[in-house]
């Protein structure tokens, strides 16, 4: 890519195929990148996840005295959902859609979730 690129409003971004193609991923490399999205990143989103919900426990606990279950729970519950949601939506579809890349799109998510 040169420099000129990244300053061009024109600038696309290529389907997963071709870029596949132009770096001749084999399909022992495509298999590590499926293992890598659908699987490692989904068990470490949904670890952080429950750690995010312990900080927070702990913190109600020292702060407030008390965990409000009425305010933690909708909280815990959507985190959750959302792990699982974002696995299942990876597992059944990251290889079907090309136009962008699923692992990427929840990885923004993430942030987005969490704060």
């Amino acid at each position: 890519m040169s420099v000129d690129a990244k300053n061009d409003s024109s600038y696309q971004v290529h389907p997963v195929e071709e870029v596949e193609r132009v770096l001749d991923l084999g399909e022992a490399d495509r298999a590590d990148l499926y293992r890598f999205n659908v699987i490692r990143i989904p068990a470490l989103r949904l670890i952080g996840s429950n750690v995010l919900l312990l900080v927070v426990a702990i913190h109600n606990l020292l702060v407030f005295g008390e965990l409000n279950f009425g305010t933690f729970l909708p909280l815990a519950i959507g985190l959750e959902l959302y792990c699982l949601v974002s696995w299942g939506l990876l597992r059944a579809y990251s290889t079907r859609v090309s136009a962008v890349h699923l692992g990427d799109v929840f990885l923004v998510l993430d942030l987005v979730t969490w704060c």
